[in-house]
């Protein structure tokens, strides 16, 4: 009797359940959002404005996903040269009939309105404000606003902690953890909440959020904190990702320092350093970690260009020499690609013999152009005064600003390329 009574019992509860599973599920206000359309034969753009007019919400959805996948918009409205245009009118009245969807109960028809307008950079200050005040409680509403900020990194902190705090507090495991995407590229991000948070957890995948947020982050006290966890956790996962951002600390006499205390840690991610050596960006220590490595016998060949699917005349070249061989105007003072940093590397190379020899070798065999530096000089005036003379017929004639920068620019291009054909080094000296 009593094992009747128990199977009872324990039937009603599993039955309870199911019906509890199968209700959430019929809720299409919570059921996921794919961004899936009815694409109606023989309909064009005029026809699925009239769509977003409709009482029907999954009409509406359905006009605001089509636009979503075809929205070149935000080009029309911040081009110059195409206001008082049909294109720039048919822009603006999407924007302002779909911003106001994206407040709509519906959270389908919310989360596909925010999807469209966080493409935009037209009116961006209203978006992010509306984002990070934003409170509605469905995950697809929040996930696409989440998306959506990743672009935006100097925003307003108070409104930022708002935005933290909420999604905190909802009980999706998507929206909580989602936070850690939203704030990782963010300038405004206090890491004390977070380093005690990490010391907390137990999971390893939320220390990984944490960390990858921190490692975005990294001042004096961050930079202390993830040393320590470097050296004290047994975690491999952590302990590579520790070592393959530490690079990034804002205290450069600090990472030097813990480089050179660690150098097997330097040696393998050479590679990442000769990655960041060819972004050729300002204050990058990476230059500084090459030179340090190059005079503790690291070998460039050590790290080689590995065979693409075609053929590359640097295949199987070291991986240092083609960074400097292709960035080579670095070594032109007057040029726009001028990098200190980038000559630091190639004198520590001319400083060391085998090296040196190695270097010069490289790039005998793949200079192919030599050019004296009195043509190169030469071109140098009759381009400025070819551009002087192009940007006053650009402005007489109003030409698109943005197509007048790509023409620019290809112009610039092709003077750097001339200017990176080697100059000798007995003309430069």
């Amino acid at each position: 009797m009593k094992n009747i009574l128990l199977n009872i019992v324990i039937s009603f509860a599993c039955l309870t359940a199911i019906l509890s599973l199968m209700s959430a599920g019929c809720d299409n206000e919570e059921s996921n959002t794919g961004y899936h359309y009815v694409n109606i034969p023989g309909f064009e753009e005029a026809d699925y404005i009239p769509m977003l007019n409709s009482s029907n919400e999954e009409i509406q959805y359905n006009a605001v996903c089509y636009f979503a996948g075809h929205n070149y918009y935000d080009h029309y409205l911040m081009t110059d040269s195409l206001r008082k245009t049909g294109s720039y009118d048919t822009a603006l009245l999407l924007y302002q009939k779909i911003y106001p969807m994206m407040n709509s109960k519906n959270s389908w028809v919310s989360s596909a309105a925010v999807l469209f307008i966080s493409k935009f950079q037209y009116n961006r200050p209203a978006f992010v404000n509306f984002a990070l005040t934003n409170t509605n409680p469905s995950k697809n509403v929040q996930l696409e606003i989440i998306a959506g900020l990743l672009e935006d990194s100097a925003k307003d902190s108070r409104l930022l902690q708002q935005k933290v705090s909420f999604l905190k507090q909802q009980p999706s495991w998507l929206l909580q953890n989602g936070v850690y995407q939203l704030i990782g590229e963010y300038d405004s991000v206090s890491s004390e909440p977070l380093i005690r948070e990490y010391k907390e957890m137990k999971d390893d995948y939320k220390k990984i959020l944490v960390l990858d947020v921190l490692c975005n982050h990294m001042t004096d006290k961050v930079f202390s904190f993830v040393a320590n966890e470097w050296a004290s956790t047994k975690n491999e996962r952590i302990k590579k990702m520790i070592s393959s951002n530490i690079v990034f600390g804002h205290n450069h006499r600090q990472v030097l320092n813990w480089y050179a205390a660690h150098w097997p840690v330097l040696e393998q991610n050479m590679e990442e350093m000769i990655e960041m050596a060819s972004e050729n960006k300002t204050r990058n220590i990476s230059s500084e970690l090459i030179v340090m490595a190059l005079s503790r016998g690291w070998k460039p060949s050590s790290v080689l260009q590995i065979k693409g699917v075609n053929e590359n005349e640097y295949d199987g070249q070291p991986r240092l020499f083609i960074t400097l061989k292709l960035h080579q105007p670095y070594r032109d003072s007057s040029s726009d690609k001028y990098s200190p940093a980038l000559i630091s590397i190639e004198n520590a190379l001319l400083q060391n013999p085998s090296l040196k020899n190695e270097w010069q070798a490289f790039e005998k065999r793949f200079t192919k152009y030599p050019l004296p530096s009195e043509l190169i000089s030469q071109q140098k005036k009759l381009t400025a005064t070819y551009l002087q003379q192009t940007a006053m017929l650009l402005q007489q004639y109003k030409i698109d600003t943005s197509l007048a920068n790509n023409f620019m620019q290809g112009i610039n291009y092709q003077l750097n390329a001339l200017t990176g054909s080697r100059i000798s080094r007995k003309e430069k000296e």
